[in-house]
């Protein structure tokens, strides 16, 4: 499993952690949901479970669950603020790719679109 992390996405992670308390916890990326034939990619705050895969950050952890490599052995994640009340990480991926919380996959999604991108808006 690989994690590519944008700056803009690694000071985000770091602002948004420091109100939890960390211990024993992960921002774990999930396949929220199939549509098109594609998962969609979500990010939540998660306790670590013994079949994660996980990549310590320093500050935070990002963790997958183990199958959840098969369908994205590398995963990029950026984040962007259009500055207009509307922001989110965008999660792109090798593979036909979906889109989650502010997610997007790098090819060809269900709207034919080179990428989606929406929710996580603060």
């Amino acid at each position: 499993m690989k994690f590519i992390i944008s700056d803009e996405a690694m000071a985000e992670f770091e602002k948004q952690v420091k109100e939890f308390d960390m211990t024993n916890k992960s921002l774990k990326l999930y396949i929220m949901d199939f549509r098109c034939k594609t998962p969609y990619i979500g990010v939540a705050l998660d306790d670590i479970k013994d079949n994660d895969i996980i990549e310590d950050f320093g500050n935070f952890k990002l963790s997958v669950e183990s199958d959840f490599e098969q369908h994205y052995p590398e995963v990029t994640i950026n984040y962007v603020d259009n500055q207009k009340g509307k922001s989110g990480f965008v999660i792109s991926t090798n593979t036909q790719g979906g889109c989650g919380c502010g997610g997007s996959g790098n090819k060809s999604g269900c709207s034919g679109k080179s990428s989606c991108s929406g929710g996580c808006s603060h």
